[in-house]
């Protein structure tokens, strides 16, 4: 038997060899992995490629190798390191992005309409009631993957379930407590409230009621929670709340401002400077003479008259829609729409609407990820090898050859919030060609309206009538929904 010993480095010599002299370092979201070579003397006995490969497959490295960077680090490893140097050799796949979580509520979180109950003290009781009223510990909501989206890989070839990518775009409130459980993300409540959710965030704030009827004189602090108030609400000055308002009875000229949604059991008259704007839905019984903006839904149990009303979904009214500019992401819906009198009447569908928040936090992070991407390029720029060093060097430095896989990974990133933003556009193209302006009994004489960039004047119509795009998408089309009112 040959007593001759196997070079450390040689193509049969053990990876244990190497042990002492590199870390393996894997982040913690298993998307990239950092070989550091420590510090050595220079080896008797040069390592070879097939060496270093089985070290990495000993400690199960299998995925998004990056050739180049391995190279770098056995040229270092094969020679003299006074320190420790770090080479990123391998950067996992990003789950699908844009993911959208499976909320599933353990409590009702629906906003009720002015005309579920007559009497005003049952209806805010009830309004409470149904908007989410939970106890400390109560389960909330939970969170589920969608099964239809293509998980990402580890470098050690471990899925990377969507949920971990979609996780971080879901914010964890005030009054919330998550636990987990197998494959679902438990949400249950901190404290004793109310729960306010507005995807991302989800939130338990306590509910403050005041006896009215309510005066606002003066300009006062924000309420921090959800605020119920039992009577009338008058007088210029705001009244805001971080989460849902309700109030029973009528609103005159006040100013309303909510984190969540609006619920009046009466109506609301601004008088030309009374206001009412919400992050949710807003449903009053009738509103006159004032501005209303909502980033949900508008309802109004009967009429409109003289307001200036703006929704990212839908408005719907039970009665007439006259005077003044109404405009929805969706559909505009009233049982008259303008007057005989022929009161000027704008109306439009603005499908970006639906969908400008998404649109400013996507333009926001493509920001971010660009100017990342540019910061890596110009320290790549430093590092390229200039002139005849250049000619000469078939081989990357090692500290470029880490900027260049650091490069891959936001490349991929943008790449996806790209892809993410061209969906969200094609999404308002077919939000344009589904939405209608609906007037279900009549459509006066006189009655503007605009689709995206397509304006009709309007001649009287009887019956149920629907103002849609054409197929062209330059012009309006008039429908004659006989029977069929929606």
């Amino acid at each position: 038997m040959s007593d001759h010993r196997k070079a450390a480095g040689s193509l049969d010599g053990p990876p244990s060899k190497l042990e002492s002299l590199l870390r393996l370092e894997i982040s913690p979201d298993g998307l990239s992995c950092d070989l550091v070579v420590l510090s050595h003397p220079p080896p008797v006995t040069p390592f070879e490629l097939p060496a270093l490969v089985a070290y990495l497959k000993q400690h199960k490295l299998r995925s998004g190798i990056q050739p180049a960077t391995i190279h770098a680090a056995l040229e270092r490893l094969n020679t003299f390191s006074r320190g420790e140097q770090p080479f990123t050799i391998a950067v996992g796949s990003l789950p699908e992005f844009g993911a959208e979580l499976l909320i599933q509520p353990a409590v009702s979180l629906a906003v009720p309409g002015p005309n579920d109950l007559d009497r005003s003290q049952a209806f805010a009781c009830a309004a409470v009631e149904a908007c989410g009223s939970v106890a400390e510990g109560d389960l909330i909501a939970e969170v589920r993957v969608d099964d239809t989206l293509k998980p990402g890989q580890s470098v050690t070839g471990e899925p990377l379930l969507p949920i971990r990518a979609a996780l971080s775009r879901l914010e964890l409130g005030a009054g919330v407590h998550p636990t987990f459980d197998e494959q679902r993300l438990l949400i249950h409540a901190a404290r004793q409230g109310m729960v306010l959710l507005h995807p991302p965030r989800i939130d338990v704030l306590p509910v403050e009621t005041i006896q009215g009827p309510l005066r606002l004189n003066a300009s006062s602090e924000p309420h921090l929670g959800h605020l119920l108030v039992i009577g009338r609400v008058s007088g210029t000055a705001p009244l805001e709340a971080a989460g849902h308002l309700f109030v029973t009875g009528t609103v005159d000229g006040a100013k309303l401002r909510a984190g969540g949604s609006i619920v009046l059991g009466g109506g609301l008259l601004g008088k030309h400077h009374g206001s009412a704007g919400c992050a949710g839905n807003f449903a009053a019984r009738s509103a006159e003479q004032c501005e209303i903006e909502a980033h949900g839904n508008v309802f109004i149990l009967t009429s409109a008259s003289q307001c200036q009303i703006s929704s990212g979904s839908r408005i719907t009214l039970g009665g007439t829609l006259a005077g003044g500019r109404a405009r929805a992401g969706l559909e505009i819906s009233a049982k008259q729409l303008g007057s005989a009198r022929g009161i000027n009447t704008r109306v439009s569908l603005d499908p970006h609407s639906r969908h400008r928040s998404h649109r400013r936090q996507l333009c926001a992070e493509i920001k971010q990820v660009q100017k990342k991407w540019e910061q890596l390029d110009r320290a790549s720029v430093r590092l390229r090898p200039r002139g005849p060093l250049q000619q000469e060097s078939d081989r990357e430095p090692p500290e470029l050859a880490q900027i260049r896989a650091q490069q891959a990974l936001v490349g991929k990133r943008l790449k996806q919030l790209v892809s993410e933003q061209e969906r969200i556009e094609r999404m308002a193209v077919d939000d344009a060609r589904s939405g209608a302006v609906v007037a279900k009994e009549v459509l006066h004489t006189g009655v503007a309206i605009r689709i995206t960039d397509a304006f009709l004047e309007t001649v009287s119509s009887q019956g149920a009538t629907r103002a849609r795009l054409a197929e062209d998408g330059l012009t309006i089309q008039l429908e004659d929904l006989g029977d069929k009112s929606q």
